[in-house]
């Protein structure tokens, strides 16, 4: 009989203390302070507070946490975007007439291999001529378009 009210006691004391910690940690206290301003926290203050329950968040099920992870992609990509933005406008006007120039040599280049005839020549730095094979010529291609991808999207 004795232990049987021991262990009741253990019990309900237990009980208690769990409802307490339990009901401390869910309560948010909202109280004015000598200015009229209202304020929230977890613990009160000196002026007399209101206790506020705030119930614990649903569990997360699987496809919103899939939503969740991608709105926080989604707004990584838009800070990564919006930096971008600001660093090509903070680009002095200099550098974006060079990237402009460099964007159409490159394209008049690309112009120039593509619609030359079958047989393309190029003039050296000593001034020699020499013909220029179908490879060379799709290699030269293929620079330019990374070219124009460099220049005509820098700014």
């Amino acid at each position: 009989m004795k232990y049987r009210t021991l262990i009741t006691l253990i019990f309900c004391s237990s009980s208690i203390f769990l409802a307490q910690a339990q009901a401390y940690a869910e309560s948010v206290y909202k109280w004015v302070d000598a200015q009229g301003n209202i304020h929230y926290g977890d613990r009160p203050q000196n002026n007399p507070a209101q206790t506020l329950y705030v119930p614990p968040p649903p569990p997360v099920d699987a496809a919103s946490q899939q939503r969740l992870e991608a709105l926080k992609k989604q707004g990584k990509d838009n800070e990564r975007k919006k930096e971008a933005t600001a660093k090509a406008e903070a680009i002095p006007d200099s550098n974006k007439e060079v990237a402009k120039r460099n964007c159409s040599t490159a394209k008049e280049n690309l112009a120039q291999l593509e619609t030359a005839g079958t047989f393309l020549v190029e003039t050296d730095k000593d001034g020699n001529q020499r013909l220029i094979s179908s490879e060379e010529r799709s290699k030269k291609a293929e620079a330019m378009s990374k070219e124009i991808e460099r220049w005509c999207n820098w700014t």
